[in-house]
């Protein structure tokens, strides 16, 4: 033994390229802009929005920065190591 680990190239858990991760970003996407510019219609009309609206607005903005950072942030950076890794 050479004291070094065989490293594997990760695998998506649902298809090649990661078809549900794509799918269920896109709808954290849609859905926080949906509720956005619900919450901006609502307002400008006059009347409140409540702390329930409000709490899942901030929980899709938080999920919303969770699939920007995966999609452009360091994931992305570990998904090309993992393919350079891999072409080896």
């Amino acid at each position: 033994m050479s004291g070094e680990m065989k490293r594997t190239p990760s695998t998506p858990r649902s298809g090649s390229d990661g078809i549900m991760q794509g799918i269920f970003g896109v709808v954290v996407a849609v859905g926080f802009f949906w509720v956005l510019e619900s919450i901006m219609r609502i307002e400008s009309s006059g009347h409140t929005v409540s702390s329930g609206v409000q709490t899942l607005l901030g929980f899709l903005g938080g999920a919303f920065v969770s699939v920007v950072g995966y999609y452009f942030g360091s994931s992305l950076g570990s998904k090309s190591k993992d393919k350079v890794i891999e072409k080896k």
